[in-house]
């Protein structure tokens, strides 16, 4: 890794400790910060191996809104530990974060190991569209383990994929969505900002979105624009029928469309609103690829179309 990127990141982990310390003393924040059912967690600024990601070809990141709290379970009684996702994190505190270079690298390393220990089923729904751009989160590619799993790709990825979280980078307790609108704001203000400074550092060529309508756009208007100026069009390269015993849901859900953002010198934005738990969980497996697929088209310019959206 670069020192010139190596200490804008050391830095911007010390800006992550303190975000975290501030909400444990925040009397609007530390109630869902550190609970009965999740005492210990600590801030995750992102998951993945960040060196592959750097050496990849494609540079590709996917953005939640936070993280889960299931980051951290706290089950004694069946002997399951708070970080057991992260374990050489465990004994990590606010003052080695801020005076020992090795605590910083000890905290990254744990971030870049997530999908080697005991990843979150959640990250498996995005796999399908990261093999179709030739990447995956896992130094193998994952949709194997998938049930119903409709693509089959062999050999090793070319590219390493970085998750993020736009929103906040502390895990809450309930989930961000079932968080009063001032406890959300609060949150946004750091998280938002840490956002922008990580994908300062990362430079992706690719971002990957799943997003309730009213968040996605808010990102597209204030986030996107601050830091990549205002894209001119945006296209609907890949549409989707939602059936259910042959009969269309309602009107409403009766088409899925996944939206790309393409221009030249910025990054490639592909992004649908979030309708489920799960990222384009209303998408199959096979549909997914091509929706990578369709990504890795424009990357090359071989994309000859599209629904133009006005």
């Amino acid at each position: 890794m670069e020192d010139r990127i190596k200490l804008k990141l050391d830095e911007l982990v010390r800006e992550s400790w303190d975000t975290y310390k501030n909400a444990l003393t925040s009397e609007r924040l530390k109630g869902i910060i550190a609970t009965e059912s999740m005492p210990q967690s600590m801030p995750i600024l992102y998951f993945g191996d960040l060196q592959k990601y750097l050496q990849s070809e494609v540079k590709i990141i996917t953005v939640g809104v936070n993280p889960s709290r299931n980051e951290f379970p706290h089950k004694p009684e069946k002997n399951v530990q708070s970080f057991m996702r992260f374990p050489t994190a465990e004994n990590l505190t606010f003052k080695d974060i801020q005076s020992k270079s090795e605590a910083s690298e000890t905290y990254l390393k744990s971030l870049n190991n997530y999908f080697r220990i005991r990843p979150l089923n959640w990250f498996y729904s995005y796999e399908p569209i990261l093999n179709g751009m030739n990447s995956s989160y896992w130094d193998d590619y994952q949709c194997k383990v998938l049930r119903n799993c409709q693509v089959n790709r062999k050999g090793k990825p070319k590219n390493t994929v970085i998750q993020t979280d736009i929103f906040s980078i502390l895990p809450t307790d309930p989930v961000f969505g079932q968080l009063t609108t001032r406890e959300q704001s609060e949150l946004k203000r750091a998280g938002r900002n840490l956002w922008k400074k990580l994908v300062q550092i990362l430079k992706p060529d690719v971002i990957l979105l799943d997003l309730k309508r009213r968040d996605m756009e808010s990102v597209i208007e204030t986030d996107f624009k601050s830091l990549f100026g205002e894209y001119e069009d945006r296209e609907v390269l890949y549409k989707k029928e939602i059936m259910a015993d042959g009969a269309v849901i309602n009107e409403d859900r009766q088409r899925e469309k996944v939206y790309y953002l393409s221009e030249k010198d910025k990054p490639l934005i592909i992004y649908h609103f979030k309708r489920s738990f799960l990222p384009y969980q209303n998408f199959s497996s096979k549909q997914k690829y091509e929706i990578g697929q369709c990504a890795l088209e424009l990357l090359s310019n071989e994309y000859k179309g599209g629904e133009k959206v006005e």
